[in-house]
């Protein structure tokens, strides 16, 4: 607080930090906000968006693998084309059941793990029946219609649940990367605008502690000096402070002070040079007065003189 009142500079340069660390506050919660925005946009594209389109993937795979069935029965009466499309609907439903187990312990939200484990456990069974529907069709002397008889409504269930849960795992991607977005809009929006607002605030406090504590104080001190310049004596210098304006107010009434005592001085030399001519002036008409008396007399003896000579 010292140096605060007894140094322009230190309140000047007080007063530029702070705005500067109001704004060095801002940018660092804008970086930490930033950071945190960056792991959350990695967890959704790494995490998120990655189980949306195994998800999709896996619902991709059971339509092909239902389709497979369907070009099993479609083309069962050649042996190689049946045992190709029937090898391809069990190599589908390998991957699937890999593909779920590699996602379902990725998966946090409960509604869609419990969506995922169902269709499992549903995909699962329909698989077995698909294999009874196999065995009837190839009893049936691979009658198309007695295959799919076998196995009519069994896929239901399960494309029911695989559609629920992939939608559900996209839908739950999309809002939390709208949320991030809109996080990320509203806090740099915020934090831009605090750093404005501090920017302005820390200019116009510099402004108003410039003009308090140089700008008035030196134009009345201008004002002063320069009435001082003038001879006038009448306006001795009133700023009173402990830093650099007031050592040189306080240089100012010293300076008046002594112009003061100055002027008072000559004034009394004057008095005293007034009486003194005043003295020589009086002296000087006694003497004259004198000369003349002395001239008279001097006068009167000589012609008393010239008298008595002619008496004689």
């Amino acid at each position: 607080m010292s140096l605060f009142s007894r140094s322009i500079l230190a309140r000047v340069l007080s007063v530029v930090l702070a705005a500067n660390l109001l704004v060095a506050i801002c940018a660092l919660l804008y970086f930490s906000h930033s950071l945190s925005s960056n792991r959350e946009y990695h967890a959704l594209a790494s995490d998120q968006m990655v189980n949306a389109l195994e998800a999709e993937d896996i619902l991709n795979q059971f339509k092909t693998q239902v389709q497979e069935w369907k070009n099993v029965l479609i083309r069962g009466s050649d042996s190689d084309q049946r045992n190709k499309y029937w090898r391809q609907f069990q190599q589908q439903e390998t991957s699937i059941q890999q593909a779920l187990g590699d996602l379902l312990p990725r998966l946090q939200n409960g509604e869609a793990r419990d969506l995922m484990s169902r269709f499992r456990d549903a995909h699962q069974r329909m698989g077995l029946a698909y294999r009874e529907g196999f065995e009837a069709f190839s009893r049936s002397n691979y009658d198309h219609q007695a295959g799919d008889q076998a196995v009519q409504g069994i896929d239901r269930e399960p494309a029911q649940l695989i559609e629920e849960a992939s939608t559900l795992i996209r839908e739950q991607a999309l809002t939390q990367a709208s949320a991030l977005n809109e996080s990320v809009s509203r806090n740099t929006t915020l934090i831009g605008s605090l750093m404005l607002l501090s920017i302005i605030a820390g200019t116009l406090l510099c402004i108003l502690v410039l003009s308090r504590s140089v700008v008035r104080p030196v134009r009345t001190l201008t004002a002063q000096l320069h009435s001082l310049g003038e001879g006038d004596l009448s306006d001795p210098a009133t700023l009173r402070r402990e830093d650099e304006l007031g050592r040189l107010a306080d240089a100012a009434r010293n300076l008046h002070a002594f112009l003061s005592e100055t002027g008072a001085l000559m004034g009394r030399f004057a008095e005293q040079l007034s009486s003194t001519s005043e003295s020589l002036r009086s002296n000087a008409q006694a003497v004259a007065n004198h000369s003349d008396l002395s001239h008279q007399r001097i006068e009167q003896i000589a012609t008393a003189m010239n008298e008595m000579s002619a008496t004689a």
